[in-house]
């Protein structure tokens, strides 16, 4: 099992001594496509939160999230100031989840990613695919954009408890 602790990123930034701010580029309660439908396990006519923030590290683009939330986890979502909290920090304040998953992968930024985050077309990015979900459903989906220069994430390795197998490899 691979972990790391999941912080909100402007904990993160100030943590290191440095300022965050953010652009909010995109805030909607919006349709869900069939896809995001399927994946929210919801109505297809139903509507999620959309946000497309871009967090700065004192200047500099470090991050670029584009997350979904199922309202009902989140009613008051198109209240929250984006540039002084995150949805990740009012998520876990108002009905913290409890289960997740993520891959992480390189990726190689579009026009518009790469224009936001002020590097040429096609830069290498690290892409963060996150799931959250609770007892009653999928409550977010993010995606998270990261420079080459800003992408460190550490964490540990440990065995599964629930192996029998000892020899598993890694």
């Amino acid at each position: 099992v691979s972990e790391y602790p999941h912080c909100d990123v402007i904990d993160e930034i100030t943590r290191r001594g440095h300022r965050h701010h953010a652009r909010v580029i995109r805030r909607a309660l919006r349709p869900a496509t069939p896809a995001e439908a399927a994946a929210f396990r919801i109505d297809p006519a139903a509507t999620l939160f959309h946000a497309l923030v871009l967090h700065h590290e004192d200047d500099v683009p470090f991050e670029l999230e584009d997350r979904l939330v199922a309202p009902r986890f989140l009613p008051d979502a198109m209240t929250i100031d984006l540039t002084t909290q995150t949805v990740f920090a009012r998520l876990m304040f108002v009905r913290p989840y409890r289960e997740g998953s993520e891959s992480v992968r390189a990726v190689s930024g579009t026009a518009a990613a790469c224009a936001l985050l002020r590097v040429p077309t096609g830069a290498p990015l690290l892409e963060v695919d996150r799931r959250t979900w609770s007892p009653e459903g999928v409550v977010t989906t993010a995606r998270l954009l990261r420079t080459g220069e800003q992408a460190t994430r550490s964490g540990r390795i440990r065995q599964r408890q629930d192996r029998g197998d000892a020899g598993a490899g890694g």
